[in-house]
């Protein structure tokens, strides 16, 4: 091989190094690390009393996780737990993965730097399997309340909540695990 063939090739090799590392942040997804170690509240959703439950991160099927049990049957509308992130404005949309043992209503709430909180629903309907899940930023919440209140994310994200609402299939106490939580940019 000739040497500027060489050289050619070792720049090539260099930025395929390069390049090959940062491949994650390049595609635009990135894992949102809050299943291992983070210390997560629970909120039995007070404003209607009855609901009880528990939060605890464990490993759920060789991943780590986030459990949430719920129990409705002394009434209650919701429970959640919540963890404080830092979401940039430059994220398009939330992924994550939830495997329960029924269908359920999905809660996630999303507190901003105004301290606003955006609500969404997500139907989990895939009851023994893991099924992602995603949350389209730019479509407008089912409602907000707290800070500004104009329906605005005000960024950046500031805490997270994941939550399951009472519903036909929660008639019986439960559990619902959640995983994998991811950006997309």
């Amino acid at each position: 091989m000739n040497s500027k063939a060489t050289r050619w090739f070792s720049v090539l090799a260099l930025l395929l190094v390069f390049f090959g590392n940062t491949a994650v942040s390049l595609s635009g997804e990135n894992p949102l690390d809050i299943f291992s170690g983070q210390k997560w509240t629970f909120y039995p959703g007070y404003e209607f009393p009855g609901a009880k439950g528990s939060a605890r991160l464990q490993e759920v099927d060789a991943r780590n996780g986030l459990i949430l049990n719920y129990d409705f049957t002394g009434g209650g509308a919701y429970v959640a737990a919540g963890l404080p992130v830092d979401i940039a404005e430059v994220s398009k949309e939330i992924w994550f993965e939830v495997k329960a043992d029924r269908e359920l209503k999905i809660m996630v709430r999303l507190e901003d730097s105004s301290s606003q909180t955006h609500q969404y629903q997500l139907l989990y309907q895939q009851p023994g399997d893991w099924q992602s899940l995603q949350l389209d930023l730019a479509l407008p919440p089912k409602g907000s309340f707290g800070g500004p209140k104009d329906g605005v994310i005000h960024y950046p994200i500031t805490k997270l909540w994941f939550g399951v609402g009472k519903g036909k299939s929660t008639g019986e106490p439960g559990e619902v695990s959640f995983s994998r939580a991811r950006i997309i940019q």
